[in-house]
């Protein structure tokens, strides 16, 4: 499939985290910052790939295969993951510069820029994937169940599903939090997974599966414990017991039979 279909984002962007994105330095932060080669967020990503993977082989696609979609896909890490999982498969974001960097990396995706809550038709499904990472703690309270539902009505059916991510999980920063409040500092943003439960439940869906990344806090991968680190953040890596205090919950979510 061509990933050349390229349209330009709506006008009516209401959300400003969605028009920071189409700022110009966005992308090359993403790629060379935030998941620059041996940052703390590549870690991360080395664990949850093969999870997300696994996730979209053991799913029965219909006769003509896996239908994909990576909503907020940025850059294209996850779809690029997946693409060769998938008969079709589709990344969804409000930044065509985005979607420029996202090409090298899935070259049989078709991107799409734009708004799907103002141009539904974007990604009209139904899907039998769909992967939403990074974006629902980075958006505006107002804009998550809105986005949620809008999703959930793309699923394909009860078979299908639909991952997303908690980056920052609430339970992990206690700690900090405390120390920070007590300093007079400005709390991180995080989400809860009480808050991300009832997002779910809101948009009519059921969480079918929760797996933790990150049992670690990142400041311990600088410094003489930053093997160690690593080792124990592999060996735990996605293990539902230890779920609710990792820095990443990743939730995997299905329309109810």
């Amino acid at each position: 499939m061509s990933n050349e279909d390229i349209s330009v984002p709506s006008a009516d962007q209401s959300s400003p985290y969605a028009r920071m994105h189409l700022a110009g330095w966005v992308p090359v932060n993403y790629d060379q910052v935030i998941y620059a080669p041996d940052s703390y967020d590549s870690v991360m990503w080395s664990l949850e790939r093969p999870f997300l993977r696994e996730i979209a082989s053991s799913l029965e696609p219909p006769a003509g295969g896996l239908r994909l979609l990576d909503f907020a896909c940025g850059t294209g890490r996850i779809v690029g993951a997946l693409e060769d999982l998938a008969a079709q498969s589709s990344g969804v974001d409000i930044s065509p510069d985005m979607l420029s960097a996202a090409r090298s990396k899935a070259p049989r995706t078709q991107f799409v820029a734009g708004d799907i809550l103002a141009q539904p038709d974007l990604a009209p499904g139904p899907y039998d994937l769909i992967t939403a990472m990074r974006f629902f703690l980075n958006t505006e309270d107002e804009m998550r169940g809105r986005v949620m539902l809008a999703l959930g009505r793309l699923l394909a059916g009860p078979d299908s599903r639909l991952v997303f991510n908690i980056h920052m999980n609430s339970a992990h920063f206690i700690p900090n939090s405390i120390y920070r409040r007590l300093h007079g500092w400005p709390s991180y943003r995080t989400m809860s997974y009480r808050q991300a439960r009832r997002l779910v439940r809101d948009a009519g869906l059921e969480i079918v599966q929760v797996h933790g990344f990150g049992l670690v806090p990142e400041r311990f991968y600088r410094g003489p414990l930053d093997r160690a680190a690593r080792w124990l953040d592999r060996i735990t890596a996605g293990r539902t017991a230890i779920r609710w205090i990792c820095r990443d919950m990743v939730f995997v979510c299905k329309l109810p039979v």
